[in-house]
């Protein structure tokens, strides 16, 4: 969870929980229940609150990344959807970089 990280952010702002909550449009306690990592925001509150703070949502959930997946799964997991995105096959990929296909 990354309740953590919305707390760090809102504590280094130097605003509450209602503030925040005001900002973008949920309750002060929904605020709470992110913060306390009993409630995930949706995909909407998270755009909002990367507006909010000005950051990125890489940034944002960046803390809950680390701690579930290693690096070689986000890499693996980001470049398949980057290929897919472009249409590209692990193929066509591998002979744009120079590096051999692996299965």
């Amino acid at each position: 969870m990354f309740g953590n990280k919305i707390k760090e952010l809102r504590k280094g702002n130097n605003i509450t929980q209602s503030e925040l909550a005001m900002a973008i449009g949920v309750s002060q306690a929904a605020i709470a229940h992110y913060e306390n990592d009993t409630n995930e925001p949706t995909a909407s509150i998270i755009v909002k609150l990367c507006e909010f703070f000005n950051i990125s949502a890489d940034s944002l959930l960046e803390f809950k990344i680390k701690k579930e997946l290693d690096v070689k799964e986000v890499f693996s997991k980001r470049l398949k959807e980057l290929r897919s995105e472009k249409k590209i096959s692990q193929k066509e990929l591998a002979e744009k970089i120079g590096v051999t296909q692996q299965m």
